[in-house]
């Protein structure tokens, strides 16, 4: 069950969760699509999905714009086009278990908003897929990043 996997969630894991909500809120949708969690996570600072996004020389704040971009213009394409979703949609819930996946993957101990991406890159036919493909990410691209950037502070630590 997605619900007894957010106490392994990071603190920036939690907060992108959290500003997905408001995003999804600020939009007036009554669910929380792939496109909110994304533009959650664009909202982490000084994180590892930060340090991360800068290795693969993507702005987070144009991610961001890009983003909010693209729910507007699917807002304005589909108007009345509420589903009856309320809460997490069946994509989200599938990036939270692929999330779960990477972690696990990667043997940690703890899901990130570093996983919260990779689940969100090895996603297909949603509106966060779209966006990440026109910022040039692809996840082994990304998860290659990821790796190195963990050997790097595996090494640096005392």
């Amino acid at each position: 069950m997605v619900q007894s996997r957010f106490h392994y969630f990071t603190d920036s894991a939690k907060l992108a969760l959290k500003e997905a909500q408001q995003s999804a809120e600020r939009y007036q949708q009554s669910y929380i699509a792939p496109e909110h969690l994304l533009l959650g996570i664009t909202t982490a600072r000084a994180t590892t999905v930060a340090k991360l996004l800068e290795r693969l020389e993507v702005e987070q704040s144009l991610l961001q714009a890009m983003t909010e971009r693209a729910i507007a213009d699917w807002l304005a394409a589909h108007p009345g086009g509420e589903t009856s979703w309320q809460g997490l949609t069946p994509e989200t819930k599938q990036a939270i278990e692929l999330a779960v996946g990477e972690a696990s993957r990667e043997q940690q101990g703890f899901i990130g908003s570093e996983h919260l991406l990779l689940a969100l890159l090895s996603q297909d036919g949603t509106l966060a897929s779209e966006v990440l493909a026109r910022a040039g990410l692809d996840l082994e691209r990304a998860r290659a990043k990821l790796h190195r950037l963990r050997q790097e502070e595996d090494t640096s630590e005392p």
